[in-house]
């Protein structure tokens, strides 16, 4: 039987409550700073389930379940870690996406020159951004704006 002490429940409640708070904080600069980058909504629910999944692994640590359940977040850990490796790629390509949107030196309507290819961006989302070129649609990761030289035409 887990004896309840006084610190564990203040401790829960401070936990809780700083997550709820973290999260709200978090949401809405993300919808004041990121509202115009579409799909930035899928960051925001992967990074909450990443703040959860480590409040909940702390406040097992706090009860004293933490050795009950050792297997099950050593098996979370590995799936997770494959599924991170996994997820890489696209993670890459929302920092970069990010980024982009914050930075300003690549804009909506700008001629840039990528992989030999010439066009004017028409849209910057999250993991990708669509080129508009003479007879063509390029939709490229954004990650190739940090791997590449990218030749912006100034006006």
């Amino acid at each position: 039987m887990v004896d309840i002490t006084s610190y564990q429940i203040i401790a829960s409640v401070v936990i809780l409550s700083s997550l709820a708070i973290l999260i709200l904080v978090i949401k809405w600069v993300m919808n004041k700073r990121l509202r115009k980058l579409a799909g930035y909504q899928k960051f925001f629910y992967f990074l909450g389930i990443m703040l959860t999944l480590s409040i909940v692994a702390f406040l097992a640590y706090i009860w004293g379940v933490f050795s009950i359940v050792i297997g099950t977040l050593t098996t979370a850990g590995v799936i997770g870690l494959i599924i991170a490796l996994a997820l890489l790629p696209w993670l890459t390509d929302a920092i970069v996406g990010i980024s982009l949107y914050l930075d300003r030196s690549i804009n909506i309507d700008d001629e840039v020159e990528i992989a030999g290819k010439v066009g004017r961006i028409a849209e910057i989302r999250l993991t990708t951004t669509k080129i508009v070129g003479e007879g063509y649609v390029l939709i490229v990761p954004n990650r190739k704006f940090r791997e590449e030289i990218i030749k912006v035409k100034i006006v």
